[in-house]
């Protein structure tokens, strides 16, 4: 691949980091310099560094009559969002770049402490990358543990928590009922509403989504619904899958 296209890799990145959702091939090449046959060897050699998602086409039918039902979709993922927040060298490999000591602040939905305590996620996974992140938590998902009524499983996020070590953070917003005196802020509320309008139910979810947009958290997150409306609101917000990604 030609040095010059090779530069234009982490204008990609650039792109792909300011675009809240997957993105088909043909609307990427309509926002870049490079098209066709070069953009394709560009993004195949990012895929091939692990630094953006690329799903194929989805085709059926026989040889004679073939349909599309799905366009291509490309996707920024963990790895490449350090490249683009200068984390990783994106000329040496991907290599961690060793003078930058700021970490990715991240904050874990109460959903992803109940799968790393049913053993989806290896907690020495998360040990082992304390030099990339740093974790927090607030009094919503504490409480969320405290009231686990499995005391087996309730043990476990309790050692979960103390090995991991997360910095207490104060809600942006005070709701009556929920929140805790001097573990929430009295915030003017209106993210959370924008958050809470999809469901007020989700009183809790819709604390921590709010609290991770105005920290720039990064929001570790089952619940699409809370990811899609943090990253609507300008926050950032990613799954499991996609953060396991970012510990290999």
């Amino acid at each position: 691949m030609k040095s010059e296209t090779l530069m234009y890799g982490m204008e990609l990145l650039v792109i792909l980091d300011g675009i809240d959702k997957e993105i088909s091939f043909k609307e990427l090449e309509e926002k870049t310099k490079i098209k066709g046959n070069e953009l394709r060897e560009l993004l195949k050699y990012l895929k091939q560094k692990g630094y953006i998602a690329w799903k194929n086409p989805l085709f059926i039918g026989s040889l004679e009559r073939i349909e599309i039902i799905d366009t291509d979709k490309i996707k920024i993922i963990p790895k490449g969002m350090e490249v683009v927040l200068g984390k990783r060298d994106y000329f040496t490999e991907g290599k961690k770049v060793a003078e930058k000591k700021d970490k990715i602040k991240v904050i874990l939905d109460s959903n992803i402490y109940d799968l790393i305590a049913n053993g989806s996620l290896n907690i020495n996974l998360l040990f082992a990358k304390k030099d990339v992140f740093e974790f927090y938590i607030t009094h919503i998902q504490i409480d969320e543990i405290n009231k686990c009524p499995d005391e087996d499983k309730r043990a476990r996020l309790f050692l979960f928590k103390s090995k991991l070590s997360p910095i207490v953070i104060s809600t942006e917003s005070f709701i009556l009922g929920t929140s805790r005196l001097g573990e929430a802020r009295l915030g003017d509320g209106k993210i959370l509403e924008e958050i809470r309008k999809e469901n007020s139910n989700h009183t809790e979810d819709a604390l921590i989504g709010e609290t991770a947009i105005k920290n720039n958290l990064l929001l570790v997150t089952e619940d699409n619904q809370l990811k899609n409306k943090v990253i609507s609101l300008k926050g950032r917000a990613i799954n499991l899958e996609e953060f396991k990604e970012s510990l290999r």
